[in-house]
């Protein structure tokens, strides 16, 4: 009979363990995991610098007219030296365009830029347009004066080459 008793001791005891081991291994992971403050002296891993969001610079477009629905545009904005800064993805017909503020690089200073639009065996109407960067602001610039023209607004109205020039006033901007 005391061995029986001796047995249900021991259990009792190794209830009673086990309940405590029980009760605190939730505790001991949920610390575990979610991390404790770090004491004095401790040193914490450096964290990555923020990351900082492109400048949201205005994005240049228009519209495209005049050409077969077949025909290819190509968009390109050169600096005055002639150095291709940007080129829009080709598209087919007519239609509208854009650059998204964010692709072409934002100049640190003022740059001067010109932006075409070329098709096959057609010309365009303008031939071009010279805008002005600064920062984020962009100025379609005239004879190198500055226009009240919106730089997201340049339309291209294409003709055939071989047909003659439009008269004076042409088609709209």
């Amino acid at each position: 009979m005391w061995m029986k008793a001796s047995m249900a001791a021991r259990s009792l005891r190794a209830f009673r363990a086990a309940r405590w081991v029980l009760f605190l291994t939730p505790w001991l992971l949920l610390v575990m995991y979610a991390g404790v403050p770090a004491g004095e002296g401790a040193e914490l891993p450096p964290s990555p610098p923020p990351q900082v969001a492109p400048p949201r610079c205005p994005s240049l477009n228009g519209q495209i007219t005049g050409v077969a629905e077949d025909m290819e545009v190509i968009i390109q904005v050169r600096r005055l030296s002639g150095e291709l800064r940007f080129q829009y993805p080709s598209r087919v017909g007519n239609g509208y365009w854009g650059v998204v503020g964010g692709q072409v690089p934002v100049p640190e200073d003022v740059q001067e830029y010109v932006v075409t639009a070329e098709a096959a065996s057609y010309v365009s109407e303008p031939p071009r347009y010279t805008i002005r960067v600064q920062g984020c602001t962009l100025t379609v610039l005239e004879t190198w004066q500055v226009t009240t023209a919106d730089p997201r607004h340049l339309d291209f109205h294409f003709r055939p080459a071989t047909s003659p020039p439009p008269a004076p006033g042409g088609p709209p901007r």
